[in-house]
């Protein structure tokens, strides 16, 4: 009797506590002094980061900075970093520039490869996939190409999204957008190619972005879409955060509304939805300022902020990226040479722990 018994115990408890109230900003706090995770020498220019179902959060690694060809790395439970598997270079650029990545339902990692890093706006950019078999990844292949710059990826139900930073070369206002696969159109012997200047029936979505400096340049970047089926993109020039909610086909139920604007921060870059927290979790590489903005009304909360550093001992040294595992906050510091930033060793994670207080 007490064996049927226990189960119920189980889940009835379980479900109290995913029923629980989500924590207000007030009520978020920074627990003790962030810190660094170093890394590897051979290693530079982290950026895209995710949380897979093992546990285990997978980065990619530009290596813009050292000789090293662009990786995926993981990130065990003990913050040990060991590296998964070299990305395959542009057979016409000779190089690769991954951004965003993101697990889909398949167990597979997609990698957004952004060719605009190598100065080429001619529709270069890809989608890469990362075949996974048990915990190794047996290879890389190219499943979508024709992107201008490719940026963020994120895996809702069996589609992967991604973010297109610019949609149309020398459009003025700059314009970008997002992109909606769907995992059984992606295929390495025949990859989805995209028609340029935005004419694509995958585009979910597209706007503008105005700015008065280097920003108006930079578009559409972070991605979250909650598991209700709510999209959040960030428009970085215009430090800001659009959202809409998807149809079940998994484009727009309605156009996109401005969630915030400014308010302290800088720029949007990367972006993640923490479901622990109902919150979303912002990266700031303008401002050097990893932020959470709140779902309704748009609040913000900055959790870190220092003025531009090396990176050593906590400190954010232009963020591009957060993550959150558990109650610890990830950012990737990419210090890539914009906006006056000399990019300088060493090459830096910054760790921050968060805590829920009673205020």
């Amino acid at each position: 009797m007490l064996r049927n018994v226990l189960p119920l115990l189980v889940l009835a408890i379980s479900s109290q506590f995913c029923l629980a109230a989500a924590p207000t900003l007030k009520q978020i706090e920074v627990d003790g002094t962030p810190t660094s995770i170093v890394l590897p020498e051979d290693t530079s220019t982290p950026d895209g980061m995710t949380v897979a179902k093992d546990g285990k959060i997978y980065l990619n690694m530009l290596n813009l900075q050292v000789a090293a060809v662009a990786a995926v790395w993981t990130i065990d439970a003990d913050d040990q970093l060991e590296k998964l598997i070299d990305l395959p270079k542009h057979p016409d650029t000779d190089d690769v520039y991954p951004l965003g990545i993101a697990q889909g339902s398949d167990g597979n990692f997609y990698v957004a490869d952004n060719q605009t890093f190598g100065e080429n706006m001619d529709h270069q950019s890809r989608l890469l996939r990362v075949v996974m078999k048990g915990k190794k990844a047996v290879r890389v292949e190219t499943v979508a190409t024709g992107f201008i710059a490719a940026n963020a990826v994120e895996a809702y139900g069996d589609s992967i999204y991604v973010t297109e930073t610019c949609l149309v070369n020398d459009a003025q206002p700059h314009l970008s957008g997002v992109y909606k696969f769907d995992l059984d159109e992606l295929s390495a012997d025949k990859p989805a190619e995209l028609k340029p200047d935005g004419a694509d029936e995958r585009l979910v979505a597209k706007f503008t972005t105005e700015a008065d400096d280097w920003r108006s340049g930079v578009g559409a970047n972070g991605m979250a879409i909650t598991p209700k089926g709510v999209l959040y993109v960030c428009n970085f020039g215009e430090a800001s955060v659009l959202t809409a909610p998807l149809k079940e086909d998994g484009f727009l139920a309605e156009p996109l509304k401005t969630l915030v604007k400014g308010k302290g921060i800088g720029s949007t870059d990367g972006m993640k939805y923490v479901h622990s927290l109902r919150k979303l979790i912002v990266a700031d590489f303008f401002s050097n300022a990893i932020h959470l903005v709140g779902l309704k009304g748009g609040r913000v909360k900055t959790i870190a902020q220092n003025p531009n550093s090396d990176g050593a001992g906590g400190k954010l040294d232009k963020p591009s990226e957060p993550c959150v595992r558990g109650t610890t906050v990830y950012a990737s510091n990419i210090d890539l040479p914009y906006d006056g930033n000399e990019p300088d060793k060493p090459d830096t994670l910054t760790v921050i722990q968060l805590k829920i207080t009673d205020k």
